[in-house]
């Protein structure tokens, strides 16, 4: 039979700051996420004072993580160079992200538009020109024949609005949505960028 003193879980001090107690089972909460599991303080009170000083360790500890150091311990779920499985990556792997959500390409190849839908003057060369020419400071009034023609448009958008938000739900990708979206502006034969 052991030594019942060795069977006892070993006393622990608290993190805080002058703090001379015995920490109990509370501990910092982010410093569990991050995987560090010795933080441990006395009480909430205790934490709450400390937390000014002792949230610096997080941002120590994130940047190793980014760093390598803890990969071995929190593996990243996407990382900048292709999954041998899924083939995503992360292009942005040295970014301190803030949440739990991350970038992941490669994305959808480039969609083709058929060329029955007109392209907006900026589509080859990225300069818009027609819009550089607009005069910010005057309205334009619709004719009877532009007020018919911007009802048409306004309702062809949000017939592809509700196409594309039918399709919301957890775990859809951006990607896909985009997808939808200009499969639904296809469909119409409009591009919704470009006035008619």
């Amino acid at each position: 039979m052991g030594d019942i003193a060795s069977d006892l879980p070993a006393k622990r001090k608290c993190l805080g700051v002058d703090c001379e107690k015995e920490a109990e089972a509370l501990q910092c909460p982010t410093c569990l996420k991050l995987g560090m599991t010795d933080s441990f303080f006395c009480s909430q009170d205790c934490f709450k004072r400390n937390w000014a000083q002792h949230k610096s360790i997080h941002k120590t500890a994130q940047g190793k993580t980014q760093n390598g150091i803890f990969r071995t311990i929190i593996p990243p779920k996407v990382v900048s160079e292709p999954d041998p499985v899924t083939g995503l990556y992360n292009p942005f792997p040295t970014y301190s992200f803030t949440g739990s959500v991350r970038p992941v390409y490669p994305l959808s190849p480039m969609r083709t538009l058929p060329k029955s839908i007109r392209r907006p003057d900026w589509s080859e060369t990225g300069i818009p020109k027609a819009e550089r020419r607009l005069n910010r400071s005057k309205i334009d009034l619709l004719d009877p024949k532009g007020q018919e023609a911007m009802r048409k448009v306004c309702h062809l958008a949000r017939e592809v609005l509700d196409i594309t938000a039918a399709e919301l739900r957890p775990g859809i990708t951006t990607d896909y949505l985009d997808e939808v979206c200009h499969k639904a502006c296809v469909e119409r034969d409009v591009s919704l960028l470009v006035p008619h």
